[in-house]
């Protein structure tokens, strides 16, 4: 069972690997760095930083010295964000040809039903023609559905503390 948001009682938890909370960690950690290392963001750096992780799965302090013109220097200096969310990212926007922020924030709702979806026939006996109907009523290619379903089999586990409402709410004041 799926058990109820922090914040919004009546919402259930999102899934640790949905869209939104996969954002809403990103921009947490490179909160947290700037806060750190008392950096000034730039006007576009969660677009500038998400665009790196759905090229490369991953953000390194290289890049966000390269997006904030700044000098981080630390003995972490290979990797900031590089996990099994934001690799999932990586790959279900390659299977989908996004390349970009924009393109995967249009589509951030679809991207969470299915892991909504797959999710919860994760577990029961016919989850594939379960899935497989949800599926069906976009537009995927058959190639890009069954890179979906196994994408899905191998890295969705648990959900966040909060809800898919609860994370769209607070993600303007990141």
């Amino acid at each position: 069972m799926i058990g109820d948001c922090a914040i919004l009682k009546d919402e259930r938890r999102a899934f640790k690997n949905s869209i939104t909370a996969t954002k809403s960690m990103i921009f947490q950690i490179i909160n947290n760095t700037i806060k750190k290392y008392q950096l000034d963001p730039t006007d576009n750096l969660y677009i500038d930083a998400m665009n790196i992780i759905i090229k490369k799965g991953k953000l390194t302090f290289e890049n966000l010295n390269s997006i904030l013109s700044s000098n981080i220097t630390t003995k972490d200096k290979e990797k900031l964000i590089d996990n099994k969310a934001t690799n999932m990212l990586k790959d279900i926007c390659k299977i989908l040809n996004i390349d970009n922020y924009n393109d995967m924030n249009n589509k951030e709702d679809e991207l969470n039903e299915l892991i909504y979806i797959f999710a919860i026939y994760k577990d029961f006996m016919h989850c594939e023609e379960k899935f497989a109907q949800h599926l069906a009523k976009y537009s995927y290619t058959d190639n890009q559905k069954d890179e979906i379903l196994n994408l899905c089999f191998n890295k969705i586990s648990g959900t966040s503390n909060l809800s898919l409402k609860a994370l769209k709410g607070i993600e303007p004041y990141f």
